[in-house]
């Protein structure tokens, strides 16, 4: 048996597709994961809109040769060709079961410049490389969830609360780091810090960001500067105007 999670706003007994949105990373099925902690920390998205966050935990039985099956081990092409292809709406479902990589409030940032052409192809697949692939299970056919899912129990989930006091030594180690790394003033780094989408993610504790090393948040905010300064120059450069060829002048 291997042990599986499944977070909602309520106790999910008997799981089906049919509920399942449409756009999803692996299409339209039941997903799951293997990983406790994720599924603990997913259900921060329910309990930061006021709602309740319940775990649901299940066991999947390991013989299921009867049905197909993929699994993405990396953040690599065949997975973002999969990814990019069911986002769209054009997937098919082909698989009863998948598995790999979730996209994240990380690795969907680089998505999302994947799709509005900032990232070209290759540039995504190589901001993705460097991101460590968590884990879900997509279940895409019901026969599975009637005969091989088994529901265990479920569990009421309460928020993480991070330590302010902590927090905002963390911001300054973050700003001076920042600061060094780019050859900036402390002063110029400290604003810049505290208008990115990085701050944001970290104060509201998305993805538990306020856990990841200083090192690796200080990146994150390099790359998230980089990517906003490459999209503001394709914007501004496609709504300039350029006449072109001069006007001739009067004789």
């Amino acid at each position: 048996m291997i042990r599986l999670y499944h977070t909602s706003n309520v106790e999910v007994r008997i799981p089906d597709v049919r509920h399942s949105r449409e756009h999803l990373d692996f299409g339209r099925g039941f997903y799951l994961t293997s990983l406790r902690e994720q599924a603990e920390k997913y259900g921060q998205r329910f309990l930061r809109k006021g709602e309740t966050a319940v775990m649901n935990i299940y066991e999947l039985d390991e013989e299921l040769q009867e049905f197909s099956r993929i699994i993405f081990n990396a953040y690599d092409s065949k997975w973002l060709d999969y990814v990019t292809a069911c986002r769209k709406g054009q997937g098919h479902t082909i698989y009863d079961i998948i598995e790999g990589g979730i996209a994240d409030d990380q690795v969907f940032d680089t998505i999302d410049l994947y799709f509005s052409g900032v990232y070209s192809y290759e540039q995504a697949l190589d901001q993705l490389r460097f991101k460590h692939p968590n884990h879900q299970v997509c279940i895409t056919n019901q026969l599975v969830l009637d005969k091989h899912l088994h529901f265990i129990e479920s569990i009421k989930l309460w928020p993480m609360v991070a330590n302010k006091i902590i927090l905002q030594r963390k911001y300054a180690r973050i700003v001076q780091m920042f600061a060094e790394k780019t050859g900036r003033s402390y002063e110029e780094a400290l604003g810049m810090f505290y208008d990115s989408k990085t701050f944001e993610l970290i104060s509201e504790g998305v993805a538990d960001m306020h856990c990841m090393s200083d090192e690796y948040l200080v990146d994150e905010l390099i790359l998230e500067l980089g990517a906003n300064e490459k999209r503001w120059r394709t914007t501004h450069v496609q709504n300039l105007h350029i006449p072109l060829s001069r006007p001739k002048k009067k004789m």
